[in-house]
């Protein structure tokens, strides 16, 4: 089983504060305004831009891009941020999952992480010439 993080140690305990990430939004361009591209909403881009003339992107906004709109850019920016990916199943696991020893280790190893950074999947690739 993997100890709880400061259990019994002095000093600050951990905090997902620090992980949160930024609202993501899709990016989106304009019909026949090529090379800006916008963050999209719900049927609309931030900046209020209708979704008739909208033409979704297979990435996500990125406020530093050159071509970004800035109305857009300035909208997201101070949109207000997320919890991470550990924070969201450490709160799942404690909100759904049965009291046993599998949870425990679990939330243990969300909450190892203080930083809020990615946890390594741990998984191993066939070598050359094994399959």
């Amino acid at each position: 089983m993997i100890d709880t993080p400061d259990s019994g140690a002095s000093g600050p305990t951990w905090s997902f504060a620090g992980a949160c990430e930024p609202a993501d939004y899709p990016a989106v361009g304009v019909l026949g305004v090529p090379g800006v591209q916008h963050a999209g909403g719900t049927g609309r881009t931030l900046c209020g831009i209708r979704g008739r003339y909208l033409r979704r992107f297979l990435n996500l906004f990125e406020p530093q891009y050159p071509g970004s709109c800035h109305k857009c850019r300035a909208l997201a920016e101070a949109a207000p941020s997320r919890p991470c990916g550990q924070e969201r199943l450490h709160d799942l696991l404690l909100r759904d999952a049965d009291d046993a020893p599998l949870r425990t280790d679990l939330l243990a190893g969300v909450r190892r992480s203080r930083s809020g950074s990615p946890a390594r999947q741990r998984t191993s690739s066939p070598t050359p010439g094994s399959i």
